[in-house]
């Protein structure tokens, strides 16, 4: 069984009304989309969908931690995320109809699934900031922080001259 196939919502024969899924996504799910720079550790998914004729309103409630590695540090520490995200789709529409919106997924009415994996990872990854450091400068590696600091120059009275012709512009 492809491991991204319990990520799947059966959507045929559902009569209009909520629906509760939850899915738990760990490590074998973030190596199914390879080194990213970060693991999954523990990420919880609790989804409501909402079918009201053939549109699909369904709202994602991601928590959890996962584990990246610091950029300022290069070690790895548990980054928690509760975030929310949510998706529109809609079956029984005419191809022309398909490209007037595009905050709307449209689905094939011959489509009986919707697989949220690919959903889920991009989520994950939108909660996860870009650049990604310990909460603390005291919980970075100290000895990396040593030798960050003894090869930054943070000198303020550095002079550029090369600097004086564009302040001449302002």
């Amino acid at each position: 069984m492809n491991l991204l196939s319990q990520y799947v919502i059966p959507i045929q024969g559902l009569s209009d009304g909520n629906y509760n899924y939850q899915f738990i996504i760990e490590k074998e799910f973030f190596d199914e989309f390879g080194p990213e720079g970060y693991k999954g550790n523990r990420v919880v998914s609790d989804i409501l969908m909402n079918k009201e004729n053939n549109v699909y309103t369904i709202h994602f409630h991601l928590k959890g931690t996962v584990e990246v590695i610091c950029d300022r540090c290069l070690e790895n520490f548990l980054y928690t995320i509760d975030s929310e995200y949510t998706l529109f789709f809609k079956t029984g529409i005419s191809e022309n109809k398909k490209n007037e919106n595009d905050e709307i997924i449209y689905l094939d009415e011959n489509i009986h699934l919707i697989n949220l994996s690919q959903y889920l990872y991009e989520f994950i990854d939108f909660s996860i900031p870009l650049r990604r450091v310990h909460p603390s400068e005291k919980d970075c590696n100290h000895e990396m922080i040593k030798i960050l600091k003894k090869h930054t120059n943070h000198s303020k009275n550095d002079y550029d001259p090369r600097w004086d012709n564009l302040k001449e512009l302002l």
